[in-house]
């Protein structure tokens, strides 16, 4: 089960301006995403920031997932041409 930690770092308090950084952790994957400036004052600004995190984690899921059908695609082809040269 993966655990998400997240930190806001004030960057104009008179603003409610924050820089956020959310990491999660699963197992030994380890992914950060952030945000260099959001300003926070509304509750739909909070749920804003909340979103674009969440969209930054589901686009590198998915290129994540790209990059491991594309890998296991080669290793399965791959292993596949060397075992029939095997038998040739």
């Amino acid at each position: 089960m993966a655990i998400w930690d997240v930190k806001i770092t004030p960057r104009n308090v008179k603003r409610k301006e924050a820089s956020i950084t959310a990491t999660r952790t699963d197992g030994e994957d380890v992914r950060s995403f952030r945000i260099d400036s959001a300003v926070l004052a509304t509750p739909q600004q909070k749920l804003d920031a909340r979103n674009q995190i969440r969209e930054m984690f589901l686009a590198d899921k998915a290129q994540r997932s790209k990059i491991a059908d594309f890998i296991g695609n080669l290793e399965t082809t791959a292993e596949t041409w060397l075992n029939a040269q095997e038998v040739a």
